[in-house]
């Protein structure tokens, strides 16, 4: 009997264990104010392939002007697609993966940063960076934030007083995993009250 409880807990701390997201391991959530910013502007994505040994991704969705928008459609440099209405990928299966979206500023800018996180040991990282262009230049030492995969962790930089927040979210196991985890746990349990009605 304590053997059947040891395994359904067992099988129930492997299963949470294993409820990972789908859709990338670091989310963050970026706000920007660009109250004081006019003129043209353009956003401007980017993901550097450091190593061709692994392959990361990263998505920008929740794409907010803040009373702004974007002006005309994107243009894309190497692995990267979307629009500033459903969002943008960037792969790195090339060097350089970039995306660059005109857009007119309002109070804030907001977007939702997901980003795998596949780390290459000893080679140079893969780098997300992020700027507004003409206010910054491609260049990643002029970014408003980076984020470095090195190291195991990601390592994320914010370079001036423009960026107001860089929030970490935790990543949610999706409905699909909490569902299939409980119909799991809710077999082995009626499985043993099966053996013990049989038994008594």
């Amino acid at each position: 009997m304590k053997r059947n409880w040891l395994a359904v807990v067992a099988a129930a701390v492997l299963m949470i264990l294993s409820a990972r997201p789908a859709h990338a391991d670091a989310l963050y959530d970026i706000s920007i104010d660009t109250s004081s910013f006019s003129g043209p502007l353009t956003l401007f994505f980017q993901l550097t392939d450091g190593s061709p040994s692994v392959a990361n991704t990263a998505s920008i969705s929740l794409l907010d002007f803040g009373g702004g928008g974007a002006d005309g459609a994107a243009l894309f440099e190497g692995d990267a697609s979307g629009d500033a209405a459903t969002g943008f990928l960037l792969g790195d299966t090339s060097f350089f993966n970039a995306v660059f979206q005109s857009f007119s500023a309002g109070a804030t800018l907001t977007f939702r940063l997901a980003l795998t996180t596949l780390f290459e040991d000893g080679g140079v990282p893969d780098t997300f960076a992020f700027s507004i262009l003409p206010l910054e230049t491609d260049d990643l030492a002029d970014s408003f934030f980076t984020v470095e995969l090195t190291g195991g962790t990601p390592s994320v930089s914010t370079f001036g007083a423009t960026v107001t927040a860089v929030d970490e979210v935790n990543p949610v196991p999706e409905p699909a995993t909490l569902t299939l985890m409980a119909s799991a746990m809710a077999i082995a349990a009626r499985s043993m009250i099966r053996r013990r009605e049989r038994r008594a």
